[in-house]
């Protein structure tokens, strides 16, 4: 099977890159990303891509993908409400957009988080993004979809810290349900792509009694 990898520069998506690579039942990695990854492996190969909301050059490409992992997306205190929209939805949309149009059946797995809201009632912007993006994907005409919603994510391996898991790597310790770390995450997610699971939306809790090793 070809994985393609969106957003594997973050912390959950390089974890996703790596068990693809360490997978026998991958057989070939392609990252999309405006950056470079930085690693190297005989099984990944990466394209520099900067407008995400047309990927209709890479139409060929998409026309050799088996699964789809995304974990593209930005912090909603880090950018602007359009853009935070923009990133969380419209890119996604774009992609899956080229990807009805390929005739292999297709794996999407998408990196979510708790609180999404695909009604829309929410009147925070997070969770009515974030429930659009389900949204689309469930709406689309792709064969194989799956949602993961993990809560609070604590990076692990060498990830850079920032502020907010200074804050909250207390609270996970003295109460780990609330969350899950981002290479079993990560783990979870690139294996469901690889082997499917009996739920489409796996919650924090389906998440974290997973066992992969």
């Amino acid at each position: 099977m070809i994985a393609l990898i969106l957003g594997a520069t973050g912390m959950v998506g390089s974890e996703v890159l790596k068990h693809c690579l360490d997978s026998n039942q991958i057989t070939s990695v392609l990252t999309l990303g405006r950056r470079s990854t930085g690693k190297t492996h005989p099984k990944l190969r990466e394209i520099e891509h900067e407008n995400f909301l047309d990927f209709s050059a890479l139409q060929n490409e998409l026309e050799t993908i088996h699964i789809v992992y995304y974990c593209l997306g930005v912090y909603q205190n880090k950018v602007s409400k359009d853009d935070f929209w923009k990133i969380t939805v419209n890119y996604q949309q774009a992609l899956i957009k080229e990807l009805e149009k390929v005739e292999n059946k297709i794996t999407f797995c998408l990196f979510g988080a708790m609180g999404a809201d695909p009604k829309e009632r929410s009147p925070m912007l997070f969770a009515k993004a974030k429930g659009r993006a389900e949204r689309v994907l469930m709406e689309s005409k792709l064969d194989r979809k799956y949602i993961f919603r993990p809560g609070y994510i604590h990076p692990d391996n060498g990830f850079r810290k920032d502020i907010w898991v200074t804050l909250f790597h207390p609270i996970f310790r003295l109460l780990p349900f609330i969350g899950v770390n981002a290479s079993h995450l990560g783990k979870v997610i690139a294996q469901i792509g690889i082997t499917g699971f009996e739920k489409m939306i796996l919650e924090n809790k389906d998440i974290r009694t997973i066992n992969i090793t």
